[in-house]
């Protein structure tokens, strides 16, 4: 077994069920509604540490969101001819490249040595972990919901 095995592993067992779930359970958004949100989140919180101008920022936000959508629109096409997402076995490189500025992060966290900046740049970089593999994750096709069966005032009632 060796070390993209178990990348792909991982990437099958923790993100691509959390986001089935997550999709099938809640919302009809799929893994890249995911991550979008985790490059929000990602950019902002690490935005608001290192005090960087907010033109970064939302160059930043820009650039990640372009990639996620073309992303998804390769992952669409393929999907149309009933193939996987060509990012989940082509995509190591840049998931390798995203780890590693995790851990550069985290690593930068533990130098400062203050707890502000460990909890806010390990929360950065699980951010930035995630924004590519969820974006490299298989969506699920469009199913039901299935809160409205346990929770009926979430359902508008013009649908009931």
């Amino acid at each position: 077994m060796s070390i993209g095995d178990l990348e792909i592993w991982f990437l099958e067992q923790t993100f691509e069920r959390f986001s089935h779930w997550w999709q099938r359970m809640f919302i009809r958004q799929d893994n890249f509604f995911l991550a979008r949100t985790s490059t929000l989140l990602a950019v902002l919180s690490h935005g608001w540490l290192a005090a960087y101008p907010w033109i970064i920022t939302i160059f930043l936000i820009i650039g990640f969101l372009c990639c996620i959508e073309a992303t998804e629109r390769k992952t669409r096409k393929n999907q149309e001819k009933k193939c996987a997402n060509p990012d989940k076995f082509a995509g190591g490189v840049l998931r390798y490249l995203f780890l590693g500025i995790g851990f550069m992060l985290i690593s930068m966290a533990v130098a400062a040595s203050s707890y502000l900046f460990v909890i806010g740049y390990t929360t950065a970089s699980l951010f930035y972990i995630s924004i590519v593999y969820f974006s490299h994750c298989d969506p699920l096709p469009p199913g039901e919901l299935r809160v409205p069966k346990f929770v009926p005032f979430t359902v508008p009632s013009r649908y009931r």
